[in-house]
């Protein structure tokens, strides 16, 4: 779009290839692997104007020509702009295909590695840590895909299950498990299956499970001392009214609906107006830009039972992993 060659601060930092510390790519693993560094390209922070659309690229694509090009972000450095977790105490929970967690950090450590995912936050000098389930909304598309129904049917025969799934678990690790257990080998499926089980138990076990895997995320948050003052959901998940009280069962927390189903696209138009200064700044931006709607409120009474059935569900990657394996 502008002749040049780049890259923003927030895929670099997952490259493999990136210093999260110094936000630039890591000379100590590029000599290791006697990479060259000349290969690579500059690296520059997420509202940087990098060009503009040049005359070739207005006529391919219909832009202005010389129109401001901003680095922009990737997905999760996006959709963590789009829902506002720019500061402490907002975390946003998305299912879509997959399922994630986003929380702002200062600064990283050592303590959140091998569980979450750092990476460099689209605000200048700061950090995202990412947790997730690979198959979130994905599994609930291959249950679909399976029975032949559609989301609202299967929602509604979940509707009819109690909380907990009268003892049915669904692990939704379709292509594996990943907070905080990234393992490639895991595989999804129901346990504790009986005659008494219906289609209904089936599904409503499949969105605890796809749940209880996003705890997993928060749980690490807390202790990496991350606050959750606000926990805001979004994506496909959000649009099933059960699903959406779920995970404010069990997340022990009520939940902040975002009426914006395109967080991500919302980001990046975020990121590009500060870099060209429609926005002052990020807090701003949020604050003009998201749209928030009804709030979702826990019960007490099945946050504690969905306690006893999480921890269950924690039980189950330790116990089954050596199998996975084999």
């Amino acid at each position: 779009m502008t002749g040049s060659f780049g890259s923003d601060v927030s895929d670099a930092s997952i490259s493999a290839a990136g210093d999260i510390y110094t936000r630039d790519w890591s000379g100590e693993i590029l000599d290791a692997l006697e990479v060259r560094r000349d290969l690579f390209p500059p690296i520059v922070e997420s509202t940087s104007v990098v060009g503009e659309i040049t005359a070739e690229a207005s006529e391919e694509t219909g832009l202005a020509a010389g129109t401001p090009v901003c680095a922009g972000a990737g997905d999760m450095a996006c959709m963590a702009v789009g829902g506002g977790v720019i500061k402490p105490g907002v975390v946003n929970v998305g299912i879509g295909t997959a399922g994630h967690a986003l929380a702002f950090a200062e600064t990283v450590s050592d303590a959140g590695y091998n569980q979450l995912w750092p990476i460099c936050h689209a605000v200048p000098g700061k950090y995202i840590w990412l947790g997730c389930t690979y198959t979130g909304g994905r599994s609930l598309a291959w249950a679909r895909d399976q029975f032949g129904e559609r989301f609202e049917d299967l929602t509604a025969h979940a509707e009819s299950a109690p909380v907990g799934s009268d003892g049915l678990f669904f692990m939704p690790w379709f292509q594996g498990a990943a907070t905080p257990n990234p393992d490639p080998h895991a595989r999804a499926g129901w346990i504790g299956l009986t005659l008494h089980h219906t289609k209904g138990h089936m599904i409503r076990a499949l969105m605890e499970g796809v749940a209880f895997d996003l705890r997993h995320s928060l749980e690490c948050f807390k202790r990496l001392g991350s606050p959750i003052d606000e926990l805001r959901i979004g994506e496909g998940g959000a649009k099933s009214e059960l699903w959406s009280i779920i995970q404010a069962d069990v997340f022990g927390q009520d939940v902040r609906i975002m009426e914006t189903r395109e967080v991500s696209a919302v980001g990046a138009a975020i990121i590009a107006g500060i870099g060209v200064g429609v926005f002052a700044d990020f807090e701003s931006a949020c604050e003009n830009a998201i749209v928030l709607g009804e709030t979702v409120r826990c019960d007490t009474d099945r946050v504690q039972q969905y306690e006893a059935y999480y921890q269950r569900y924690c039980e189950l990657y330790p116990i089954l992993k050596d199998w996975f394996r084999q």
